[in-house]
């Protein structure tokens, strides 16, 4: 079986780089050959996937972050770089779209990896009149990623879709309520590779985070620094956290537009000492598995991919009490937009409140053995839900 895979940003790091990673692999070992369309918008980012043909545009992070800077400037500069900016954006873009088209003609099975490439790969079928199952996979939350005004132009085009995989079972229902037929929809959860990243997490650490940390017992965060993952809320929160426990730092995994920002604040807060920006890196286990606790303060999630690696390693987890993916990991009840609530497996934060996620940080490590035990039982629970054979599995039967 040919797999047309369409999949734009963040393939060398984050959540849904490693996820196709892993399918390419698991599909490669059932004898499917995969065209893989990707966007390299990480930085430093190089890689090929085995077995597989693989097109890497370069060059949109660069766009992006000019484009971002610029919208801070008078309004003159903004459409200075518009201009400048408009030439090589638009033959970028035509590049990925006339490779999208080309690559049609070859392949059996259409999949689009996100909201707006699952929209593309609609498009392109039936621009091209092909007949292959077209499959859609949703890595994040609709709610989160399109804006209102813009959901009822994506709607028609995923209607046309053959298949809509989604991560969760909020997710699905949040797609039934826009219009999406439940009976093209299906719910099949990321999975992982138990052993890779057990043995990633045994590697030391690198000398820079092993300096930085010393002996001092420290709380992890695996994320972009982005809108979406808040750090800003966490380092805020940190802040008040570390005033009480002063003993504690913070290591914060991940690059980002907001990083300037965030190396500001945590000068303004006088935590230069106790949080470190370690950057982006390909194992990232290693820091977490030494970590107290991991948190993470997002404004919406598909999954919580990182959630689950945490419970993975035996790590107390922390995160936002979204519309979909961290409270089916946690398994928890909702909480209030004053206070947190403890699940299952970790503890629920309503999101963009430093002062509760304080609380919760000081909750944690006063009642560390509690949330290691939760952390255990929820390791044996992700084992038991999520694997990438399991995933796999569930995703062959709809190529066919």
């Amino acid at each position: 079986m040919k797999v047309f895979f369409l999949s734009f940003p963040y393939l060398k790091f984050g959540g849904q780089g490693r996820m196709v990673r892993q399918m390419a692999v698991e599909f490669a070992h059932r004898g499917h050959t995969m065209s893989l369309v990707c966007i390299d918008s990480s930085p430093g980012a190089s890689f090929h996937f085995p077995g597989h043909q693989t097109t890497v545009f370069k060059g949109f992070l660069k766009f992006r972050e000019q484009w971002r800077r610029s919208k801070q400037s008078r309004f003159f500069a903004h459409g200075l770089t518009f201009i400048c900016l408009l030439p090589a954006f638009t033959v970028c873009a035509l590049r990925v779209l006339v490779s999208t088209f080309l690559q049609f003609f070859s392949n059996d099975v259409f999949v689009g990896h996100g909201v707006y490439e699952s929209v593309l790969v609609s498009i392109f079928r039936s621009v091209c009149i092909r007949r292959g199952n077209c499959i859609g996979v949703f890595h994040a939350s609709i709610l989160g990623y399109v804006p209102d005004r813009k959901r009822v132009l994506i709607v028609p085009f995923l209607k046309r879709l053959t298949y809509l995989v989604v991560l969760s079972l909020a997710e699905r229902d949040v797609l039934c309520s826009l219009g999406v037929p439940k009976s093209i929809i299906r719910v099949i959860p990321y999975g992982f590779d138990f052993n890779s990243i057990h043995l990633s997490s045994m590697e030391s650490l690198d000398e820079d985070v092993s300096e930085f940390v010393g002996n001092s017992p420290y709380i992890s965060c695996v994320a972009r620094l982005c809108p979406q993952k808040d750090p800003v809320t966490l380092v805020r929160a940190f802040g008040i956290f570390s005033s009480r426990h002063p003993e504690y730092k913070l290591v914060m995994v991940g690059d980002g537009e907001l990083q300037e920002d965030l190396i500001r604040l945590v000068s303004e807060l006088g935590l230069h000492r106790s949080v470190l920006f370690s950057g982006s890196r390909e194992n990232p286990f290693s820091i977490m598995q030494r970590s107290i606790a991991h948190v993470l303060a997002s404004r919406y999630e598909g999954f919580g991919l990182v959630h689950a690696e945490a419970l993975l390693l035996n790590v107390p987890v922390i995160a936002s009490d979204v519309p979909t993916g961290p409270r089916e990991i946690l398994d928890g009840p909702p909480c209030s937009a004053s206070s947190y609530s403890e699940a299952s497996y970790g503890i629920l934060v309503p999101p963009e409140s430093h002062v509760v996620l304080a609380s919760a940080m000081t909750h944690l490590v006063a009642n560390i053995t509690h949330f290691r035990e939760k952390a255990t039982l929820g390791s044996k629970s992700i084992v038991a839900r999520y694997s990438t054979k399991v995933m796999v599995e569930a995703l062959e039967p709809l190529l066919v």
